[in-house]
């Protein structure tokens, strides 16, 4: 097998990235993702063609609240619509387009739903770089 490569996509690949994205199934493409000021498009090739194009999008990622035990559930509601509010301006000043928060606990989602958030069918996978091996690239 020859060896692959990634480069940032040019002006040349999006007839192509379209094209391949529309008949690639099953890839769930959201076109707003496409849009975001944010999302890069990485090209992975070798010497004979390119073999797939992935847009890679920033998104922000509400983390686990830490709640003061004293607070009242208003208070915590308050104080959560803030912390969104001002994660919402964070967003829009660094071009982001989508923000995550997931939960256990039962009352997040319908917080969640209230506020907009929609949720995800899908199955969520995470990477820490700091357990991950290092990649033997020779």
């Amino acid at each position: 097998m020859l060896p692959v490569f990634v480069r940032a996509a040019r002006k040349e690949d999006r007839e192509k990235f379209a094209e391949w994205a529309a008949k690639t199934p099953k890839n769930e493409l959201d076109l707003d993702v496409v849009g975001y000021k944010s999302t890069s498009f990485r090209c992975a090739y070798n010497r004979d063609k390119i073999i797939c194009f992935l847009p890679v999008q920033r998104a922000l990622h509400m983390e686990s609240l830490a709640r003061n035990p004293d607070a009242s559930d208003t208070e915590v509601a308050a104080a959560l619509l803030a912390l969104l509010q001002d994660t919402m301006r964070s967003a829009e000043e660094e071009g982001v387009g989508e923000i995550y928060f997931m939960g256990t606990e039962e009352t997040v989602p319908k917080l969640a739903a209230r506020r907009g958030f929609e949720e995800l069918p899908y199955r969520i996978f995470r990477l820490k770089l700091k357990n991950s091996e290092p990649l033997d690239v020779y």
